[in-house]
């Protein structure tokens, strides 16, 4: 066997692994979705549910969020620290 030939296959091999490898990841994410399917149906009917409930929820993380961003902001530049990137 030739030099070239010993390197098709060589090559034809890792093909073969890596098309085993890709069949084993696609189970695993197969499986991961329907993991997460099953633990997001009890979620999706409440927020089908209760719509107002959610929304007023997430608008009010986002207000609090911004107020204790705006005070480590407030703090940070009263105390003299600066932040360069």
């Amino acid at each position: 066997m030739d030099k070239n030939e010993f390197e098709v296959t060589r090559l034809q091999e890792q093909i073969q692994d890596l098309k085993a490898e890709l069949v084993e990841m696609s189970a695993n994410i197969s499986s991961g979705v329907d993991k997460l399917e099953r633990a997001a149906k009890p979620s999706i009917g409440v927020i089908r549910d209760n719509p107002g409930t959610v929304s007023t929820i997430a608008v009010s993380a986002g207000i609090i969020g911004l107020a204790v961003g705006y005070l480590i902001g407030t703090t940070a530049s009263a105390s003299g620290s600066r932040w360069h990137l």
